[in-house]
C-alpha cells in the first residue's frame, strides 16, 4: 500500500465516523452532513441537486456494494453502525452498538471492536474505488479520466435480422471542466480460421457527438471518444445513449453480459427476443466472474419471458469486475449465435 493510499484510507475512516453519528445514514441532516465530505460525496456519487432522499438511497446503495463481499459478522456491523439494518433503527451509535453485541452475543467492548475492524476494511475498499475511478486507463486524450458511470440501462432487441443493443449512461464528473468520455463495446473472440469481422456500427441517439471514428483494439473491442454538449462540473450528472449494430456474419455467444471497470449504482437490462425466435431456455446471472459465462454449468436463475417474447431485469450491489446479465438457448435454427 502506497503512503498517499494509506492516507485516503485514513480520509475516508475518518469520514465514516462522521457518518455514524446520532442516526447514522438515516439522520436528517445526511444531506448538508455529506456535502462537506469530498471523499465520500464521490464514493456515494452524490450531486448538489440530490434531494435529502437521493443522498440517503445513494450512501446504502454504495455502502452496500462495498461491503458486499464481506463476511456476514463484519457486514453486519456496518449495516448496524450506519443504522441501515432494520434492526439497528437507534438514535445513537452506542445503543446500535449494544443491539449488535446482543445479535453476535459477545460484550459491547467486542462488538465496538467489531465496527473498527468493519469500517478499516470498507475505508480501504472505499480508497480503492476512488482510486480506480480516478486512475481508469488512459486514452491519448485523457477521454478516459475524470468521470465514473452511475447508472447503466441496455435495451438488447433480438427481433431484428442481427442483434442490435441500445445503451443509455448516467456518468458523473469527478473534475472540473469535464468535456469528453469514452464509452467501449466488446464482442466475444472470433473463432480460430474466421476472418476479422468488419466494425460495429455505432450511432449516438442523444446527449453527445462522436468524435471519430470508433478505434479497435483487439478483434472484437471497439472504443468511441464521444464530446458533450458542455463542460460538466465536479459532481455534475449528464446522460447520454447509442445504439451499437452488430455487423451482418458476426456469430456471437448467446448471452449479454455487463462488466464494468467501475463501480456503478444501477444496472437495468430489458431484452426482446421476437415471437419468431424465442429461446427454450433464459437465465439471470448476477456478479458472477466473466469466465464462468463460457462454462457449462456457469450459474444462473430461470427466467421466464412474458407475453411479447420479452423479460426486464434490474441489478444493485454491482462490484467493478463481476457479470450481470442474461444468457440464453437459441431457437432452433437461430445462425446468429455459436
Amino acid at each position: 500500500m502506497t503512503s498517499s493510499n494509506s492516507l485516503l484510507v485514513q480520509l475516508l475512516d475518518q469520514e465514516f465516523r462522521n457518518q455514524r453519528r446520532g442516526w447514522g445514514l438515516q439522520s436528517a441532516d445526511l444531506r448538508s452532513r455529506t456535502a462537506g465530505q469530498r471523499l465520500l460525496s464521490h464514493v456515494y456519487g452524490v450531486t448538489p441537486e440530490d434531494s435529502p432522499g437521493e443522498v440517503r438511497r445513494k450512501a446504502v446503495a454504495a455502502v452496500r456494494r462495498l461491503s458486499a463481499d464481506f463476511p456476514d459478522e463484519m457486514r453486519l456491523a456496518v449495516e448496524y453502525a450506519l443504522a441501515i439494518s432494520p434492526d439497528a433503527q437507534w438514535r445513537s451509535l452506542s445503543e446500535r452498538e449494544h443491539s449488535l453485541a446482543q445479535t453476535l452475543l459477545c460484550s459491547a467492548r467486542t462488538a465496538r471492536r467489531r465496527v473498527q475492524d468493519a469500517f478499516q476494511r470498507l475505508a480501504e475498499e472505499a480508497a480503492a474505488e476512488y482510486e480506480r475511478v480516478n486512475d481508469q486507463a488512459r486514452t491519448p486524450d485523457g477521454a478516459d479520466e475524470g468521470w465514473a458511470v452511475r447508472s447503466l440501462e441496455s435495451l438488447l432487441r433480438l427481433d431484428t435480422p442481427m442483434p442490435e443493443v441500445t445503451e443509455t449512461r448516467s456518468v458523473v464528473a469527478l473534475r472540473p471542466g469535464l468535456r469528453r468520455i469514452v464509452t467501449r463495446f466488446s464482442l466475444p473472440r472470433l473463432p480460430d480460421g474466421v476472418p476479422a469481422a468488419p466494425d460495429v456500427v455505432a450511432e449516438v441517439q442523444y446527449g453527445a457527438t462522436l468524435r471519430a471514428p470508433a478505434r479497435r483494439e483487439g478483434e472484437g473491442h471497439f472504443l468511441h471518444v464521444l464530446d458533450l454538449p458542455r463542460e460538466l462540473g465536479v459532481g455534475e450528472h449528464h446522460e447520454y445513449s447509442m445504439t451499437y449494430r452488430i455487423p451482418e456474419g458476426y456469430v456471437i455467444r448467446p448471452y449479454y453480459a455487463f462488466v464494468p471497470l467501475v463501480a456503478c449504482d444501477a444496472f437495468r437490462l430489458r431484452v426482446r427476443f421476437g415471437a419468431d425466435r424465442l429461446p427454450s431456455r433464459v437465465r439471470r446471472f448476477h456478479g458472477v466472474p466473466p469466465r464462468r459465462l463460457l462454462d457449462r454449468d456457469s450459474p444462473g436463475e430461470p427466467l421466464e419471458l412474458d407475453a411479447v417474447g420479452e423479460v426486464a431485469l434490474e441489478f444493485d450491489r454491482i462490484r467493478a469486475g463481476f457479470a450481470y446479465g442474461i444468457a440464453w438457448q437459441p431457437a432452433v435454427g437461430d445462425t446468429r449465435f455459436e
